[in-house]
């Protein structure tokens, strides 16, 4: 949508034209009720509650990888078995957990630079949570 803006700029007036484009989509509002999935740069994905509940609220997970459409699978297992990550307690105050991913990230050459938050974790049929990294956005604060 082209808008223009008369300016006055020492006595002058300066027509100047935008091209702004609105953004239709809606701010994600953290409720909690939502699965939330992050990824990290130091290999830590990051799971909510909620993400956890509808994973069955495992112990651990496996972790998986579909290389062509480039999109991570998140599936609880028991703590025993040899390729079970184990989710850790984020801290004492969150409720959600992490996962140390580093192996699993390097071996895939999942190289994050900055914290990115998946757009729409869903469970499948299968209960894996699907994790797609081409539908990801920064949440990295900017340093000042």
């Amino acid at each position: 949508m082209i808008q223009s803006t008369v300016r006055q700029t020492r006595g002058r007036a300066e027509v100047m034209d935008y091209n702004f484009e609105r953004f239709e989509d809606k701010p994600r509002a953290m409720t909690g009720k939502e699965p939330h999935v992050s990824l990290f740069s130091c290999g830590k994905i990051y799971l909510n509650r909620r993400a956890i509940e509808l994973l069955g609220e495992p112990d651990a997970v496996a972790l998986m990888f579909d290389r062509r459409q480039k999109v991570i699978g998140v599936q609880g297992v028991p703590p025993s078995r040899h390729y079970a990550f184990r989710l850790n307690k984020k801290d004492k105050r969150s409720l959600g957990s992490t996962i140390a991913a580093t192996s699993f990230l390097k071996h895939y050459k999942i190289h994050p630079s900055e914290t990115l938050a998946f757009r729409n974790p869903t469970l499948n049929a299968n209960g894996i949570l699907v994790l797609d990294l081409n539908d990801v956005a920064s949440t990295s604060k900017k340093r000042r």
